[in-house]
């Protein structure tokens, strides 16, 4: 995912599906070169 020390800051976008669900779900997160935190909306 990129979420090293020496990466100063990143945008992650996750998608998830499921097979049996129509549509897929996404994830976004942040990376400050220390952690990685969860967007919310």
């Amino acid at each position: 995912m990129g979420t090293w020390p020496d990466v100063p800051a990143l945008q992650i976008y996750e998608r998830l599906r499921d097979p049996r669900v129509r549509g897929v779900a996404t994830l976004h997160y942040t990376w400050n070169g220390r952690n990685r935190r969860l967007v919310t909306v």
